[in-house]
């Protein structure tokens, strides 16, 4: 133990004003009297949660000696912020639990003040204050405070998310409180990388995607590759399409699609993400495969999170102009559901409609539905910052005039950044 003696700590100092606390000698606040000097009395609310209907101090005014009486009405409406420290207090909530404006949010709440030259003046005063109040339930528990239907006391409160300045539009009360701050999913670490719809997310700034898919089914196959490129940013997107398949026994070259997408929206609470694509038909392909028509493509693609799985649901339209003979005109229709196995392995379920247009002897357009259903997974790895390979693979089943025909689709992606 250290034999260190202080000077202070461990000693007993002399309370100087000690003396004239405890024989009454000491003055306080209270006891001044300046001159010009007004007491004021403060009139409270016998109410934990009322509505103001109106405050009549007109009596009030005539007691002799009032100099001034106070409501929330001649208190200056301000939504400022005051910086203290680390955080900030809100002038507006502070204004209104100094005196209430239009409603009385606890028991004891300040409604109104009164000030006189003599104390008896200012209470004399306070007493003729009329205050008409609208009643209303308050909340008296916590129980009763995480009620959906628990009565909210700041109508104009709103939730924000200061990270992404989303705001939640549902009930300012605890139980909404409780609501906006539930535990959101953990987002998929595989997006963008569906095999036959279209998934609504661009590509990020300074990343771009290569895509390649296969598929054989029937008697013949298709080779197709994307390459996808952020124009600068996530908001536009350009890329283009490249296909090689075969008809019959010959290898033959598809059209090239050049493609724009808008990223419309970004998903959010309550929204799917939302980015329509343009695609501009290059008649660069043979006609063995249904190519060499130029034309314009148009598809709206929707996605949406819930906890571990992702909804994805397309509608679009090609359309092929051919001069003198009839325009072929095909609308398509898919939806998806994708569930997350695993952070990196998801299980896939893709269905997809379309019409097909084909030339008539009598020089006509028939039209004829597709329907297919194709069960799928896909995973990958992560092998850096923004650095990604995906494989997956699918049996895609189609039913086109009453006949079916099984196929196997197989899928690559590498996801990796660009310049500095």
């Amino acid at each position: 133990m250290s034999e260190t003696t202080f000077t202070a700590i461990g000693t007993r100092p002399v309370r100087h004003d000690g003396v004239d606390k405890v024989t009454g000698r000491a003055n306080y606040g209270a006891d001044l009297a300046l001159p010009g000097m007004l007491f004021a009395v403060v009139v409270r609310s016998p109410h934990a949660h009322a509505r103001i209907r109106a405050i009549d101090t007109c009596e009030a005014g005539k007691i002799e000696g009032v100099r001034a009486i106070v409501t929330g009405k001649d208190i200056e409406l301000t939504d400022a912020k005051l910086a203290m420290g680390e955080g900030a207090m809100d002038l507006k909530d502070m204004s209104d639990n100094l005196i209430a404006r239009d409603k009385a949010l606890y028991h004891g709440h300040a409604v109104a003040a009164v000030a006189a030259t003599t104390l008896a003046a200012a209470r004399a005063a306070a007493a003729l204050v009329k205050v008409d109040y609208d009643v209303l339930p308050p909340v008296l528990s916590v129980d009763r405070a995480m009620d959906p239907d628990a009565p909210i006391l700041h109508e104009d409160m709103v939730m924000e998310f200061p990270q992404s300045g989303e705001r939640f539009s549902g009930r300012a009360n605890a139980a909404g409180a409780m609501e906006a701050q539930e535990v959101k999913p953990e987002p998929f670490q595989i997006l963008d990388n569906s095999f036959l719809v279209e998934e609504a997310f661009n590509q990020e700034h300074r990343i771009f995607q290569n895509i390649f898919g296969a598929v054989h089914q029937g008697d013949g196959w298709l080779m197709t590759f994307t390459q996808e490129w952020p124009a600068p940013s996530v908001r536009h997107q350009l890329s283009y399409t490249l296909a090689v398949g075969s008809a019959g026994s010959t290898t033959a070259i598809g059209d090239v699609l050049l493609n724009y997408r808008l990223q419309v929206w970004e998903e959010g609470k309550g929204r799917p993400a939302f980015a329509p694509r343009v695609s501009v038909i290059i008649p660069s392909g043979s006609p063995a495969l249904g190519a060499g028509n130029g034309g314009i493509q148009v598809n709206l693609p929707f996605s949406k999170q819930h906890r571990d799985f992702y909804f994805h649901w397309n509608a679009g339209f090609t359309w092929l102009p051919r001069g003198d003979r009839q325009d072929f005109v095909a609308p398509a229709f898919a939806g998806s559901a994708i569930y997350r196995l695993k952070p990196m392995l998801n299980l896939m379920l893709e269905s997809v409609v379309v019409d097909v247009a084909a030339d008539t002897p009598a020089g006509g357009v028939s039209h004829t539905g597709a329907f297919t259903l194709s069960p799928g997974v896909r995973g990958g790895w992560n092998l850096g910052k923004d650095t990604q390979i995906i494989i997956g693979a699918a049996i895609p089943i189609t039913w086109t005039g009453g006949d079916a025909s099984t196929g196997i689709f197989g899928y690559f992606s590498y996801e990796l950044p660009f310049g500095k």
